[in-house]
């Protein structure tokens, strides 16, 4: 099993949004893809799982080149018996939020409010789930784990 993920934080009205772009799309898209190819060989010879790990926001561009990557990636390694698939969290109490100006308080409102998936244990249930032998024909999918704030 692999899986990729990272968070960065920024607005397009930040004075530095085009540095912060380009290192989301170093980290988040390059890196997944670099990590992608090392776990191949690996992933292809035990007919294993990739889950890439994306945050709705607040980087949809480099996400939605991730969900596109991931696609990719299922039609070429999926004769290989290689199944690929993606979460999609919304808003997760983690300490990369801390960065975001967030308490710990703050998080758990927020994930009241919007009743989004606001624990890591949640998504790495999913991350579980999709990496495990239950889900052996689920290839493809881009699973949004935002409990319902997609729909608002």
């Amino acid at each position: 099993m692999g899986v990729t993920d990272s968070v960065i934080a920024g607005s397009i009205l930040d004075d530095d949004f085009i540095e912060k772009f380009e290192k989301c799309i170093k980290i988040e898209v390059e890196v997944a893809i670099q990590l992608a190819r090392l776990m191949l060989p690996n992933l292809v010879e035990n007919k294993g799982a990739l889950i890439n790990d994306q945050a709705m926001l607040p980087n949809n561009m480099t996400k939605a080149a991730l969900d596109a990557f991931t696609k990719g990636l299922v039609l070429e390694l999926g004769p290989k018996g290689v199944r690929v698939n993606s979460v999609n969290p919304g808003i997760i109490n983690t300490p990369a939020f801390s960065n975001f100006g967030y308490t710990s308080q703050q998080m758990e409102e927020i994930g009241q409010q919007y009743t989004v998936c606001n624990r890591a244990e949640e998504v790495a249930n999913i991350v579980a789930f999709l990496a495990s032998n239950a889900s052996s024909f689920v290839t493809g999918i881009h699973l949004i784990a935002d409990g319902g704030s997609v729909l608002k």
